[in-house]
Order: C-alpha cells, then structure tokens, then sequence
C-alpha cells in the first residue's frame, strides 16, 4: 500500500514539473477526477452482468468436461485440452470471430472455450492424487456409487483445488471478455477502452485501466477470503 501512495505521489509531481508527458501518462489527480466516471461504470455494469452468465455456463460446462474425462478416460479429450491450453487466447478469439463472424455470441463462446484447458487440466491433477485413487478404490469395494463417490468422496476431499481452479477460471473469463469486447464488442468496458483509445482520450483509458485492476484484485481478495476462512475443511 506505501509503494502504491508513493508510485501515486512521485507521478503527480512529475506531471506537474513536466518530467513525464502528461498527453500519455495523465497525472493521478487528472485521471481520478477529470475522467468520465459515469459512462466508465455503466459499462462496467453491462460488462460485469455479461461476466457473470458467461462464468455460470462456463463453470457448469467444465464440470461436465472434468467428470467425462476422469471417469470415462478421454484420452482424446484430455490432449486436445493441452494443445488448446497452448494457443494464445487472442488467437482463439481471432479464429472465433472469422468462424463465427461478429457478436457477443462470439465472445461467450471463445470466452468458454479459451478458459476451459486450464480449468479442466487442473481439476483433473488434483482428482488423480495417489490419495484419492486409494480412498476411491476402497470405496469402489464396498459398493459405493459413482455418484456417492463423486459427490462424498472426490469433491470434499478437493475442494480447496476446486476454488483455486474456479478462481483462475473467473480470471481468465474476465480477460476473454474484456478481450472480446475490444475487438468486436459495442458495450461495455473493452468496448469503452477500444473507443477512448481511438480518441486519444488517455485520462479515460486510465481510469479503465484502474477499474479493471480493481475489479480483479475484489476478486482475488474475495476468493483468498473463502480459502483463508474455510481453511480447516481441505486437505493441505
């Protein structure tokens, strides 16, 4: 936090000496209230509603993807993940939209598709723990039901990893659509930043910038919170 008011308190007096350019690198003070605050969180609004259904169907698709691939072994699947896990996720939306042409129908379904690899190969890793496989194993002896196992056994015992994986889900769902909305997108914060870049408006971009580091630090704080409180329900 010092640093933070220092970096802060060292490019205002630069701005005012005129060490730094203030066209690019706006002074603090400039950026915090000369910028148009209000349109900056309407799209802020739209972006986050959009985030949210995109996150839900994400999540929900990549559970299924993860219990397909443990229980039934898609060996296809799973390296189809990797090799998809290697592509840069501007590169996806690129090929999205030339498959599937312009629209937030484009974004959501790239957004779903460049953030499922990681998602998938992480839940994955934690599920195939030597530990499990004996827990599931004795369970399998006596009985139990892939669903009782799934639901008793699996998702307990990894669930710590299951929050870090959904916490790097909403991280990456957050920068694909923000990503979708600069490139093709009529709303919303990427949209916003596409437009004031255009028009060299710098104070704007600025503060689009801080909104969207702010957004992702509530964020991570909010998930480190759920960690840090549930912490005596996972296994370290």
């Amino acid at each position: 936090m010092l640093i933070d008011i220092l970096v802060i308190v060292i490019l205002e007096l630069f701005g005012y000496l005129g060490v730094i350019n203030t066209t690019i690198i706006p002074r603090p003070s400039n950026i915090l209230f000369k910028s148009d605050i209000l349109p900056i969180l309407s799209a802020l609004k739209s972006t986050l509603g959009f985030i949210a259904i995109i996150f839900i169907i994400s999540f929900l698709i990549n559970m299924l993807i993860v219990i397909i691939c443990y229980w039934l072994e898609c060996k296809y699947l799973e390296n189809l993940l990797y090799r998809l896990n290697t592509i840069p996720r501007m590169v996806i939306m690129l090929v999205g939209i030339a498959i599937l042409g312009v629209g937030y129908k484009t974004i959501c379904i790239m957004s779903i598709i460049s953030s499922m690899p990681n998602f998938v190969i992480t839940i994955l890793g934690y599920l195939r723990d030597k530990n499990n496989q004996s827990i599931i194993e004795a369970a399998e002896d006596c009985g139990t039901s892939y669903l009782n196992i799934l639901l008793k056994i699996l998702i307990p015992n990894n669930l710590r990893g299951i929050i870090i994986s959904t916490k790097i889900l909403l991280s990456s769902i957050i920068n694909s659509v923000i990503m979708g909305e600069y490139l093709i997108g009529t709303s919303g914060l990427g949209s916003s930043l596409q437009y004031n870049l255009f028009m060299y408006n710098m104070k704007n971009v600025w503060m689009i910038a801080l909104v969207i580091a702010l957004f992702s630090i509530i964020v991570n704080k909010c998930f480190d919170f759920i960690l840090k409180s549930r912490y005596m329900w996972f296994n370290k």
